[in-house]
């Protein structure tokens, strides 16, 4: 009887054509949530110092400029000295969450250069394609799996807000109460990002399953593969 069952390992030729193809067990929502976490560990190391400075930095405009009232045309006028500093924290901080996500990728995959995959090919534009590709195992899976994380941030952020003491948050000065906020703010962004990083590992096992499970051959390909093969030279 014919062995039609895709049950043995891939070939070295075989992994070697599929990555020349573009395919790859690359997890994005394991590089998002990565790339959350950074951003929520970078705030919670640089962000008391930059609320320290803005809040005594306001607060002596407000000693020095006393006001009866305060809208946002004043507001404005408080703060526009510090905008060039936000801007520039905020494209350091935009630069280390990028070459996070870079570095993940690029662990996940492996330095990979594939014109095949960058060349054109219509059945990445083909609707019919689409719309098979759309109702899929894969995508209802895929489907299914973002609403367990949705889920599972949802919850956990329920909890977090439930035991996040507010009125804690609001005593005290100015700068302390602007920090411990950004504390607390920044700690719970974390926790949630640890969560997501969690879930989206069982995502990369999942994607990296399938990836294995697509590339396996019948015992006839593998025979035919390697009569292709040239031999080897015994020494």
């Amino acid at each position: 009887m014919e062995d039609v069952e895709r049950t043995l390992p891939a070939s070295e030729r075989r992994r070697a054509w599929a990555r020349e193809q573009g395919y790859s067990a690359r997890s994005a929502a394991f590089t998002g949530a990565v790339s959350l976490a950074a951003a929520a560990a970078l705030w919670l190391w640089t962000g008391p110092a930059v609320v320290d400075q803005l809040a005594s930095r306001l607060k002596s405009r407000l000693q020095e400029r006393p006001a009866l009232s305060l809208d946002l045309d004043s507001a404005a006028s408080l703060l526009q000295g510090d905008f060039l500093a936000l801007g520039l924290f905020a494209v350091w901080g935009m630069a280390a969450v990028w070459g996070t996500a870079a570095v993940v990728n690029l662990a996940q995959t492996g330095f990979q250069w594939s014109p095949a995959a960058m060349s054109a090919d219509l059945s990445r534009v083909n609707p019919f394609e689409g719309m098979n590709r759309l109702f899929s195992a894969g995508q209802v899976v895929t489907a299914l799996w973002s609403i367990v994380v949705l889920a599972g941030v949802a919850g956990g952020a329920f909890i977090a807000v439930q035991t996040f003491e507010f009125s804690r948050a609001w005593q005290g000065s100015l700068e302390a109460t602007l920090r411990r906020t950004s504390d607390d703010l920044s700690l719970l962004a974390l926790q949630l990002a640890g969560l997501v990083v969690a879930l989206c590992v069982l995502d990369v096992v999942r994607r990296r399953w399938t990836l294995e499970t697509s590339l396996r051959m019948t015992a006839d390909e593998q025979r035919e593969e390697a009569g292709r093969t040239p031999a080897t030279r015994r020494r």
